[in-house]
């Protein structure tokens, strides 16, 4: 695990790979409970394919408003080689309001280059045009929201399109996760 110091930009090396791409932790990949002894997590459905599939092509880097412990210990055991999470932003990267905002452009790296996706989207207040805004997950292990996004970001690389500016591929996946989700609030 890479160590990061406290201010911006967190990272100062250049960007290794075609993309960014920062992941919220708590509602986004996994679904936390705390207990006396401890916590315990379950994890979303999708997340080890997005791994799989999109390490190639996109720095993959964590960032959470939750505190060190508990992320290290999830994301120690999503990544238990180290291999696919390059880097990790915890509460105290966060911009010290309430809500913690995440602020994408003090990681360090170029914002055209950045998705990020979070099941809250006040934590993205500052990169909006970043934000993939996917559903809260509950223990649904039908949920397939990070299947979706994971294949149009894989497009999205692929593509030379959208070199200069990955937001603009943005859109569509947004568009289709909102209609989705007021689909399920109909029924």
């Amino acid at each position: 695990m890479k160590e990061l110091e406290i201010s911006p930009p967190y990272i100062k090396n250049e960007l290794t790979k075609k993309f960014c791409l920062v992941l919220d932790l708590d509602g986004t990949l996994v679904e936390r409970y705390n207990y006396d002894f401890g916590y315990y997590f379950f994890v979303r459905p999708g997340v080890f394919n997005l791994f799989e599939e999109l390490f190639e092509y996109y720095e993959i880097n964590i960032f959470t408003a939750s505190g060190r412990e508990f992320a290290d210990l999830v994301i120690d055991k999503l990544d238990k080689d180290n291999k696919y999470i390059s880097y990790r932003f915890f509460k105290y990267h966060c911009e010290s309001t309430f809500p913690n905002y995440k602020r994408l452009d003090k990681i360090g790296r170029d914002l055209t280059k950045i998705v990020t996706i979070d099941d809250q989207e006040i934590f993205a207040k500052y990169n909006m045009r970043n934000l993939i805004h996917i559903s809260e997950w509950f223990k649904d292990i039908f949920d397939d929201e990070l299947f979706y996004i994971t294949n149009k970001l894989k497009s999205i690389a692929l593509s030379s399109k959208y070199d200069n500016d990955i937001t603009l591929g943005l859109g569509e996946i947004n568009n289709y996760l909102k209609s989705k989700r007021e689909i399920k609030k109909k029924s």
